[in-house]
Formats: C-alpha cells, structure tokens, sequence
C-alpha cells in the first residue's frame, strides 16, 4: 500500500472535516473548508486529482443550491462538470437544474469549432476520436500497402497498373477530418478557461489598478485564459472572451474550470 503525502493527508482530514459540517447543515462553514482544498489544487506539488477536484467542486454547488445562490451553484457545477465530464452528480444536477441560472447573452462571433460542437462534435470524446482515428490509419496504410503490391504485380504481369480506387480516397478523407477535429479537440481541452464568480467584474484594457475599462462582465462568463501578470501576486488574469472582448479581471473573480492549478499557465516572460 503506497503512502500518502502530506498533502494528500491535509485534503483528506479537510474533506472529512467539511463532509461532517456539511452533514450537520453548516453550510457556510463548510464552502470554507471545501474552497481551502481546492486552493491546495493551486500548488505545484498538490496532489489533488481532477475527479478529486470535480466532487468538492460539485459539493460546493450542492450547498449554494441550499443556500439559493442559484448563480454560485451554477458556477460550481461548471467547475465541476468542466474538471471530470464523467462526473454523473454534476451531470445530473445539470440537466434537473437547466434553467437554475441563465448567463448573459453577449453579441460575439461564433467559431467554426463552435458550430462544430452545436451539431453533435461536443458528443464525441478526445478518446473516441483517438480510436476512430486509429482504425482509419489502420485501413488507409492496409489498402496503401496493398496497391503498392498489386501495381508491382501488374509491372511483373505486363499488365494495365493497379488503379487507386475511390473507396482508398474516401478513407483518406475520413481521416484527414478525423485527424481535424481531434486537433481541435485536443487543443481547446489545453486551454486554459475560468469562470467568474464575482456578482460583476471589470475587464480592464491592462492589469492593475485604475486602468480603462473595456465592459463589465457578469458571474457564470466563461473566458479563455490568455496569460497572468507578472507581478508577485500575479493578482491579474489577461482574458479573453471568444469571438468578443478581451482585457485583464483580478484573479480573486475567478475560478479555474478546467484544471487545479494556476501556476502552470503564468507568463513569465
């Protein structure tokens, strides 16, 4: 039986603690002490898993759901959803809770990969694809290998060359759209996205205080991360909004959708 670290000790007796201030209906004690161990996620050395994350995640939306804070309990099942998509809990609170909270309507534009994903993309999984993508790459280097064979065949006979058929070209296709949308995939799951939690928050044209604001933006707005300010407290996030606005929010109005630690992602530059 392996050992458990510190840290994986500090989680655990955390999340005992707030699962019994959680079981005795104090509620706001325990968001405390299941914010602290989704702060633990921040550090470099955290042992906090994803899925680990997605339940305390979860866990938080339960309680703000009690409390009626429909908009934190909406943000906190994103967070939880976003972390593991297997996550069922989430999931099933998603659907029985749709209209729990509605965020903002902002005029953007919509990506291509967006459009993708509203007619059935964002039901194939990374791994489905990865397999679909395999069997293609099997199929396509099978025929390859085959003409090749067939067309020396045909030099040796003195006959009319092996034709590349249309079903070769068909599969080809197949998997270069594959291998399109697996990319794009893979490249949005390494994005890194928060979420604000803030009731509002100014987007700035540049991080720090008292600078220009570009808008404001409502909680539950999920924004693409750009970079992180070098300051000591890197206490400013560059964000995007996709297909609208960019500009720099304080750190303290969001929250990490889909990983557990900030530090990765700072620009040291």
């Amino acid at each position: 039986m392996s050992q458990s670290t510190p840290q994986q000790d500090s989680s655990q007796n955390l999340f005992q603690q707030a699962l019994s201030l959680q079981n005795e209906k104090k509620i706001d004690d325990a968001i405390v002490i299941y914010q602290k161990i989704l702060d633990l996620g921040l550090a470099h050395d955290s042992n906090l898993t994803q899925e680990q994350a997605s339940a305390v995640s979860q866990n938080i939306s339960n309680l703000y759901f009690q409390k009626k804070e429909s908009a934190l309990a909406y943000v906190y099942n994103q967070k939880a959803l976003f972390l593991d998509e297997k996550n069922s809990q989430a999931a099933d609170f998603q659907k029985q809770n749709k209209n729990l909270y509605q965020t903002a309507s902002i005029p953007r534009d919509i990506s291509f990969y967006e459009n993708l994903n509203s007619i059935g993309l964002k039901y194939f999984s990374i791994e489905i694809l990865f397999v679909t993508l395999a069997v293609l790459l099997f199929f396509v280097l099978k025929n390859f290998f085959r003409f090749f064979i067939d067309r020396k065949k045909s030099e040796i006979a003195n006959a009319d060359p092996e034709k590349f058929n249309f079903a070769n070209y068909v599969l080809i296709f197949l998997f270069s759209i594959c291998a399109l949308l697996l990319t794009m995939k893979i490249n949005d799951s390494v994005q890194l996205k928060v979420i604000l939690k803030s009731a509002t928050a100014a987007v700035q044209t540049a991080a720090g205080e008292n600078q220009a604001v570009v808008t404001q933006a409502e909680i539950g707005t999920i924004f693409n991360v750009l970079k992180m300010s070098n300051d000591a407290d890197f206490a400013y996030v560059q964000i995007k909004y996709p297909g609208a606005y960019s500009g720099w929010v304080k750190r303290t109005d969001l929250e990490l959708l889909n990983s557990t630690k900030w530090s990765v992602f700072i620009d040291k530059k």
